[in-house]
């Protein structure tokens, strides 16, 4: 039977298991389609869409049919859109999903808009696509986690004599090796990693980007007013080691899931929102760029874009969607992570701001008193065409 054809529906009892950051949330459903249903590889092209907003990973799991439909997960990160792929019109039989999911985006944060903007303009020591570097966008990435739109790597050329002499890149790459990437491993923290650490703060707190940052939560009474106590409050939410897992050692701060990365038993990429550390892995071999993921309104980004939403595989597993700056400087994202986390006491904060063209989720979740991960989500992202 094709599918539109006029019958009787059957079900399909499906199970969909939501893993946000303030809980695990199931729910059994029974979608209905017109024919029978087959479960393609891989998300993309479909008739169903379901946008999340909390969830970090979501299972779905078909209760019934025959044996052939297995379980397949998708990571999820901030208001970006799930689809399942079936063969024809799939609907819910309730209009309530899951706890979590998104209706709708918060309202523009107008003052963090004013604020983040005044900081990009301040960022001096951003790159300048087609001078400083040059990318190549390729195709866009396809349904499949085996599919690769891109044979050719992201960044074609960046000047790493300029991104070296700017201390505060400088410093910065200088952590990129400092950290084991396996969560559950325990990370040992040298003393010369020590120094290089407060050397990158020191780095960065004399921009004109962390002053304004600190101008501004000082005005909150979030921040400290010397500048060495704001050090130590910003090292304590950045660098601190923390378990991941309870039970586990020490094994991640903020720092590393949100700039270096991490790996979850050799089967999903943790963080990595970082465009220096993507590019160096890159240029190693270690990272495979698998295509862009397209905005709304526009079908494809440009090569001087600055906020990119791509797909790629790193140590053995891929990421469906992974969403990151470009060529902004390491004082920039620290700025805006440390604003938003010290604004909120929430486990998982979610701010709409405007910054330049790019209309953003900024997502930062707090693991106790340290950043647990912080990235944009750019909220014109869409996937209704992949």
């Amino acid at each position: 039977m094709a599918c539109g054809d006029k019958a009787k529906p059957s079900p399909v009892e499906v199970a969909l298991t939501s893993c946000s950051e303030h809980a695990c949330a199931d729910r059994r459903e029974t979608w209905f389609c017109p024919c029978t249903p087959r479960l393609l590889a891989g998300f993309g092209t479909s008739c169903l869409s379901l946008a999340f907003l909390r969830c970090a990973s979501v299972r779905v799991t078909l209760l019934s049919g025959r044996a052939e439909y297995k379980r397949e997960t998708a990571p999820c990160q901030g208001l970006l859109s799930f689809r399942l792929q079936l063969p024809c019109s799939v609907y819910l039989q309730r209009d309530e999903l899951l706890p979590g999911m998104a209706h709708g985006k918060k309202p523009l944060n107008h003052e963090l808009s004013k604020l983040f903007s005044e900081m990009w303009d301040m960022d001096v020591n951003r790159l300048t696509p087609g001078k400083d570097y040059t990318i190549d966008l390729q195709g866009k990435a396809g349904a499949g986690a085996g599919q690769d739109s891109a044979a050719r790597h992201l960044f074609h050329d960046v000047n790493e004599e300029r991104l070296k002499s700017i201390k505060t890149f400088a410093t910065f790459i200088s952590l990129l090796d400092n950290y084991e990437t396996s969560t559950g491993v325990a990370e040992v923290v040298t003393p010369e990693e020590i120094v290089e650490n407060n050397c990158f703060l020191d780095a960065i707190l004399a921009t004109e980007v962390m002053k304004l940052a600190h101008k501004y939560l000082l005005k909150k009474n979030l921040a400290k007013p010397n500048l060495a106590d704001f050090k130590s409050q910003l090292y304590d939410i950045w660098f601190q080691l923390y378990a991941r897992k309870e039970g586990d050692r020490p094994d991640s701060c903020g720092f590393e899931h949100v700039f270096v990365g991490e790996t979850r038993r050799g089967k999903q990429i943790l963080g990595l929102h970082n465009w220096v550390q993507f590019y160096l892995q890159e240029k190693r071999n270690q990272i495979d760029y698998k295509g862009y993921v397209a905005r709304k309104n526009k079908t494809r980004p440009d090569k001087d874009d600055q906020v990119l939403s791509i797909q790629f595989s790193w140590k053995g597993s891929v990421k469906p969607i992974g969403s990151t700056f470009i060529g902004v400087s390491p004082e920039f994202e620290f700025a805006l992570y440390t604003v938003i986390f010290l604004l909120s006491g929430e486990r998982v904060t979610r701010e709409t701001v405007k910054i330049e063209e790019y209309e953003l989720q900024m997502v930062v979740c707090r693991h106790g008193h340290h950043i647990g991960t912080a990235y944009p989500v750019l909220l014109s992202t869409s996937s209704e065409d992949q």
